[in-house]
């Protein structure tokens, strides 16, 4: 009797904990947010630049003007933004290890912090099936300015 009784409650709490568990994974939209991992874990990897929005203009392939790719790594054992113009190495901007990332799970933004200073803006959009999108500022010194109406945007594919 006793056997029933527990397998009887843990289908019950199988089936109560569903729903919570499939909360935690996907949002509106479809999209996907990992448990438990810290929103600045979603901008490492490598990222192919697809459009730049500036406030006159949108720029996407050849209108850009140059190939870019973003890699965010570990570069002597410190985490480093390292950018890639035609296959050349252009920058490589370390953060800063004593100044934690404003972060939004929520949002999936990121406020980086940087060890010259500067600070980059980054908004990660996951959909099921698609590649991930990563919105990028300039790196600035002060928000709100001129250059913080410069938006790159990134793609990587997971699939």
């Amino acid at each position: 009797m006793s056997i029933i009784r527990a397998t009887s409650f843990l289908k019950i709490l199988s089936i109560a904990s569903f729903p919570v568990l499939l909360a935690g994974c996907f949002r509106r939209g479809d999209e996907v947010l990992p448990d438990n991992s810290p929103v600045s874990s979603l901008v490492s990897g490598t990222w192919i630049l697809e459009k730049v929005v500036t406030p006159t203009k949108v720029l996407t392939g050849s209108q850009i003007g140059y190939s870019e790719k973003l890699v965010v790594s570990s570069v002597n054992g410190y985490v480093a933004d390292q950018i890639y113009r035609d296959d050349t190495l252009f920058a490589t901007n370390f953060r800063a290890g004593n100044i934690k990332p404003t972060q939004s799970a929520k949002l999936k933004t990121v406020l980086m912090h940087y060890r010259d200073g500067r600070k980059r803006f980054f908004k990660v959009t996951i959909v099921l099936r698609e590649p991930t999108i990563l919105q990028a500022s300039q790196y600035l010194h002060e928000l709100g300015g001129q250059a913080d109406s410069i938006k790159y945007y990134y793609s990587q594919n997971w699939w």
